[in-house]
């Protein structure tokens, strides 16, 4: 309180001052700010107060820099009462205990009642451009609040002819000079035969409201050109159409009854002289499950086959819209040294998300839209996406990646198969797609298959799972796409519900990351299997994916009797082998890589009972695992293992399993320190059509001599 009475006393002397000499008002927006002459710069630096920004700064300071000749301060202070909605120069009290300072290259502006103000000052080139250009002055280096003025571009105005003409300029350069880009263009040329059933049709229509007749058309074989709605269906549902609505939706369907976001679609599609549209919700007969069978196991070459998909970020809904929201800019003319005409800067909030090289990262993780599964598969699979966030757009294809206020986004830049460089998780995985290969390490006998394509696969499930579906059947569908893509390279072999037959041992030791907070896994519920327990796509609720994998196995030095094929494990140092698991599907729907009834799987392996135990704690929840044979003990004491659950809490926040029986299964094998142990899964046993099986609970490392009095088993797990 002291600090701010003291504060207070101090403004009070400087007001009448500052009244009579802070100029320009900040109310002109085109106000000219020119800088002193050179020879009075370093008067103006020892008395500047943007010289420590980096450091919390009282704000009522800047305005007395400004007022005393710092017009870099001016600047500063007529964007805050531009901008901010907060009329300081009216409210005196408002800068009462405010502050300023400079982080990641924005100023921050924490008022005293606890919110904050963003700001960014940015030009055309940068100020970093004549720092370069006049190495002699040094005045810009000597003040730290100089540092953010940075090089951005200023953004369009939605619906804009700008608009338009950029988004033109982004998809001209994607098609004339990205080789990669021209490759995956060719291949979609080559796949028109899994074009969608229907597309939405636009004509100008200058008797409808929005100036566009939109129908559903079914007989395609002419086109050639569509764009592709991606979107959240939030909490309500969007138009459909039903088997019911088909014949009306054909004939054309209401202005006023679309969505905002998808009328903003078709709006966009028109800009582009595109006459298609596809919309999921109205392109897909959503109470015909032939029909939704059918188009889902098209949906990979839906987005594919694209000339450009549309990503509406921040859209919770369909009635939220999808066009950006022009954030107010204001301009200001500085006079930089040995300049003959000033340099313009401007003024704005920072966009949201925040307007840094990681920006575009930050939205594909944070914004409502990259939240849902569908999503991630329709990213990747697009040609090229358009994203319409909250202030800008960004486009990203194979190759690059874009936004309207950086331009070109390179960081952690990768060289790809035709030399150039590149950031996207696309990039990396078209460019995986037509270049994979396969290794072997000549010291062993472990022949590497296309390691890099499982490595990629299991980051896509592992980004997948975290994501929410709103239909749990929907979890091996919304990845289907991606799966026929990395099946069709021939380099793992068949598809088994989530797992790839050329490492089929190695898939089955997946698990939910126990060190990840804010995730929920969930058994299945009750009558509804979205897929075989011995499949990560069991788990229903968002989650963290991860795998065991023989690259990690290997690191701890595998024994060199030990040898992996692609047709099973065997251990002849070890007595006893999981041989070839043999895969039973019953399919859901005519897409072999879409929803499982039934998936079983055959094998031989060591099986042991145990009994394992809940121990909830205020860490964590865990559970122990230890042999039901007592005899067996480890030189210190009985041998017990921690088990990772695939799901801890039922529906209804209770424990799954308190004490029970259960049985392990050796899968691979892991040397540590010369000792032998085991990865191994828990299963439950259970009964299907008469038969014994058993189902998988979790997975645990078994310490070494845990099968040491059991031999192998056939047995089977659905």
């Amino acid at each position: 309180m002291s600090s701010q009475i003291f504060e207070l006393k101090t403004l009070l002397n400087f007001r009448a001052h500052l009244e009579s000499t802070l100029k320009p008002s900040p109310h002109i927006i085109n106000a000219r700010v020119l800088f002193p002459a050179v020879s009075d710069m370093a008067e103006v630096n020892e008395r500047c107060r943007c010289r420590n920004l980096k450091d919390k700064t009282p704000l009522y300071l800047i305005q007395e820099s400004a007022a005393t000749g710092c017009q870099y301060c001016s600047i500063i202070w007529n964007s805050l009462s531009n901008l901010s909605g907060r009329d300081a120069d009216t409210h005196w009290d408002l800068i009462v205990g405010s502050h300023i300072q400079l982080e990641d290259g924005h100023l921050t502006v924490l008022w005293h009642d606890g919110n904050a103000e963003y700001l960014r000052l940015f030009t055309a080139k940068g100020l970093e451009y004549y720092k370069r250009k006049e190495q002699e002055l040094t005045f810009e280096q000597e003040i730290e609040g100089y540092d953010a003025i940075v090089k951005r571009n200023q953004i369009t105005t939605a619906g804009s002819q700008a608009f338009f003409a950029l988004i033109g300029d982004w998809i001209k350069e994607c098609s004339s000079d990205h080789k990669l880009c021209s490759i995956l263009t060719s291949q979609s040329s080559s796949n028109n035969s899994k074009m969608p059933a229907r597309l939405l049709r636009i004509d100008k229509d200058s008797s409808s409201t929005g100036g566009y007749k939109v129908s559903l058309q079914e007989s395609l074989e002419n086109v050639t050109k569509y764009i592709a709605l991606s979107h959240c269906w939030g909490l309500h549902q969007p138009l459909t159409t039903t088997k019911e609505t088909l014949a009306a939706r054909k004939d054309g369907i209401n202005w006023a009854t679309l969505p905002r976001t998808f009328q903003d679609a078709i709006i966009i599609g028109a800009g582009l002289n595109v006459k298609y549209v596809w919309i999921d919700s109205l392109c897909i007969l959503q109470d015909d499950k032939y029909d939704w069978g059918m188009e889902s196991a098209k949906m990979s070459a839906i987005y594919e086959n694209a000339w450009l998909t549309i990503a509406a970020a921040t859209a919770p809904d369909g009635a939220h819209g999808c066009f950006p929201t022009s954030l107010p800019t204001k301009e200001y003319e500085l006079q930089m040294p040995n300049e003959t005409t000033p340099t313009k800067v401007f003024a704005r909030r920072l966009l949201s998300p925040i307007d840094s090289r990681d920006h575009l990262l930050k939205a594909t993780n944070d914004l409502p839209l990259f939240q849902r599964a569908w999503v991630f598969q329709e990213r990747l699979l697009s040609r090229r996406i358009l994203y319409l966030c909250e202030d800008e757009m960004a486009f990203e294809c194979a190759t690059n990646v874009r936004c309207e206020c950086l331009g070109s986004i390179l960081n952690e830049a990768v060289q790809g198969v035709d030399g150039t460089k590149s950031i996207g998780l696309k990039y990396r995985y078209h460019s995986l797609l037509n270049s994979w290969n396969c290794y072997k390490d000549p010291e062993t006998l472990l022949p590497f298959q296309p390691t890099g394509i499982l490595n990629v696969w299991d980051h896509f499930v592992s980004q997948f799972t975290q994501r929410h579906l709103t239909y749990d059947k929907d979890r091996l569908p919304a990845l289907s796409g991606i799966a026929k893509m990395i099946y069709h390279t021939g380099a793992l072999g068949k598809y088994h519900a989530g797992l790839w037959e050329a490492r089929m041992a190695e898939g089955l030791l997946w698990f939910v990351n126990p060190s990840i907070d804010g995730f929920d896994p969930l058994p299945p519920k009750v009558g509804l299997s979205t897929a075989p327990s011995w499949s990560w796509a069991s788990v229903n609720g968002s989650w963290d994916y991860r795998r065991v994998s023989m690259e990690q196995i290997y690191l701890y030095g595998i024994d060199k009797e030990l040898y992996v094929t692609s047709t099973g494990l065997e251990l002849s140092a070890m007595g006893f082998a999981c041989k070839e698991p043999s895969v039973e599907l019953h399919l859901a729907s005519p897409d072999f890589f879409g929803g499982i009834e039934l998936g079983k799987i055959s094998l031989t392996a060591p099986l042991a009972l145990a009994l394992i135990s809940y121990k909830p704690s205020e860490a964590d929840e865990s559970y122990a695992i230890k042999l039901r044979d007592q005899k067996v003990k480890l030189s210190k004491g009985e041998m017990v293992a921690e088990a990772f659950m695939d799901f801890v809490l039922d529906h209804g926040g209770k424990p799954m399993i308190q004490h029970a029986e259960v049985f392990c299964v050796g899968i691979l094998p892991e040397y540590n320190s010369g000792k032998r142990n085991i990865h191994s899964l828990v299963l439950l046993p259970a009964e299907h059509k008469g038969e014994k099986v058993y189902r998988r609970i979790g997975k645990f490392l078994a310490p070494d001599g845990w099968y040491n009095k059991v031999g192998l088993q056939s047995l089977s797990i659905i």
